[in-house]
């Protein structure tokens, strides 16, 4: 059985949309603390924690572009079985009037 045929019970489906919130927050950390670190290394903390706001706006852009991407791959149907194509009908398989009366 693939994942794709798996029953949706309310708890995946809970677990999906948890794991789509758990990405936002944790790109907004990352970019808040790579920010920080950047602040701190230059010395701009005592004036203004500017890296550290543009590392959590980007953080949360990447945290939206995970969501949507997520959001998305979430609706899509999932793909059919592949599957060997079904075979042409040659002019040997073709019903013919042999006797040709029409």
């Amino acid at each position: 059985m693939s994942a794709s045929n798996l029953p949706k019970s309310g708890l995946a489906q809970a677990l999906r949309v948890a794991d789509l919130g758990f990405r936002l927050v944790v790109a907004c950390l990352v970019g808040s603390f790579a920010g920080y670190w950047l602040d701190r290394i230059l010395g701009l903390l005592e004036w203004f924690p500017l890296l550290t706001l543009v590392g959590f706006f980007l953080g949360l852009a990447a945290g939206m572009v995970a969501l949507v991407r997520g959001i998305s791959a979430a609706e899509r149907p999932p793909p059919a079985e592949a599957g060997p194509p079904p075979p042409e009908a040659g002019p040997e398989d073709r019903e013919t009037d042999r006797d040709g009366d029409g």
